[in-house]
């Protein structure tokens, strides 16, 4: 059976847009310490006592204890659970869920 070459190059540029679309909606639950929380970044350091940078995205959701809260609000030493995805190389963070360092 030939496939027409018209029908092998959609079905191809298909599979290219699927993948690329997976690629960015991928989560990533990163868990640990914040290290730095401000001008849009955070810094945290993992279970392993690596540190990850993050650029928090504009609509990102924080919370600090349980409530709404600013990157400005979080502090050093906080224990924080971060969900984000992987753009253009850089992990960009929708969700940072933070308790207080005790």
């Amino acid at each position: 059976m030939k496939v027409p070459a018209q029908m092998f190059r959609l079905l191809l540029a298909f599979l290219v847009v699927l993948g690329s679309s997976a690629s960015v909606l991928a989560r990533e639950v990163h868990v640990g310490k914040i290290v730095f929380a401000a001008d849009g970044k955070l810094m945290i350091s993992d279970q392993d006592d690596t540190n990850e940078v993050f650029v928090v995205a504009e609509d990102a959701k924080i919370t600090r204890n349980g409530k709404a809260a600013r990157l400005t609000d979080l502090a050093q030493g906080d224990a924080v659970t971060v969900t984000a995805h992987r753009k253009e190389g850089k992990l960009v963070a929708t969700e940072i869920a933070a308790t207080t360092g005790k």
